[in-house]
């Protein structure tokens, strides 16, 4: 098996030398040129548990999202991981299920092993852990003041999709989500009121019972939505996910979508790379957040305080739901 002698022995430089780069120290680009070369040559893969103990840090981060099973979460995660490989971070992905519980699971493991950082995106309260010493980078909801945040515009997000509703032609407006309606869906249930109150437009506020719940949903599409009499004639939904629900929903009712009723979705990420996303929707900027998070967690970890909070603008996707 390859070891630093080896590598030491065909680039010609000392064993320290190698250790020295290994470990990050500052050295001669000349020297680091041939450490460089000679690992290749040889696939060396060094000791990561070795070097974490001599830096009392590994060169790992973990990621913390509620779930990866829709196209969003997925494609976070991912964009997340080719930028910490950018910098030559190794991802460790932890799924929450939005229990507090699993959460702090993975705090404690992460303390555990010594990692180098933490990007999560946390609806729970985990404050009671945040004294412990590890940089941490908040997505879309805010911790504590002290904790650096990155998160899309949720509230000109909801404004945008009111806005592009009542353009078309829409007088009777539905935002619908889940119970609790807090964090980042509360900012988009509050952009898109205000929108409507500043064009003195009807709006209602359906909340569902929780995020599963498509019997409830049915029954409310049954109540407001037949083939002659519809209640409203645009809705907002608070992700893409409860947006398809709704539209096969009234696909069901034999509701012609966007004929009668004009349908926008939050999230703006296509199922399948390369694919176009057929729903209308508030996109949010996916490889901009993960850029800047990462970009924050490394600035944390080398002793820079980032700025905070970090909110990136959204966009109008069009697709088959609207006008």
């Amino acid at each position: 098996m390859t070891d630093i002698n080896d590598v030491a022995k065909l680039a010609g430089v000392s064993r320290g030398s190698v250790s020295n780069y290994l470990n990050g120290a500052k050295m001669r680009p000349a020297t680091r040129a041939k450490i460089v070369s000679a690992i290749d040559q040889l696939h060396y893969l060094p000791n990561g548990t070795a070097q974490a103990l001599k830096r009392r840090q590994t060169n790992y981060i973990v990621l913390i999202l509620p779930k990866i099973t829709t196209p969003f979460f997925a494609k976070l995660a991912e964009q997340i991981q080719l930028e910490a490989k950018k910098r030559q971070l190794k991802l460790i992905l932890g799924i929450s299920g939005s229990q507090a519980k699993n959460e702090l699971e993975y705090l404690q493991m992460a303390q555990v092993q010594k990692v180098a950082g933490i990007i999560t995106m946390s609806y729970s309260d985990i404050t009671p852990w945040l004294n412990v010493k590890i940089p941490l980078i908040t997505l879309e909801h805010r911790l504590t003041e002290e904790v650096p945040l990155i998160s899309a515009d949720n509230y000109a997000g909801g404004k945008l999709a009111a806005a592009r509703l009542i353009a078309t032609g829409c007088q009777k407006l539905a935002f619908v989500g889940y119970q609790p309606l807090e964090n980042s869906a509360f900012q988009r249930y509050q952009g898109f009121l205000d929108q409507c109150l500043q064009q003195n437009i009807e709006c209602e506020k359906i909340l569902l019972p929780n995020h599963i719940n498509t019997r409830f949903l049915g029954k409310w599409l049954k109540l407001n939505f037949n083939s002659t009499n519809f209640k409203y004639d645009g809705i907002f939904a608070v992700s893409d996910a409860l947006a398809l629900q709704i539209w096969l929903g009234l696909q069901q009712q034999q509701v012609m979508v966007p004929q009668n009723v004009q349908l926008i979705g939050f999230d703006g990420v296509p199922a399948y790379s390369g694919t176009q996303l057929k729903l209308s929707s508030i996109k949010q900027p996916v490889e901009q957040m993960a850029q800047a998070a990462v970009v924050a967690l490394v600035n944390l970890i080398n002793g820079q305080v980032p700025s905070s909070p970090q909110i990136l603008p959204v966009s109008f996707h069009a697709g088959l739901t609207t006008k």
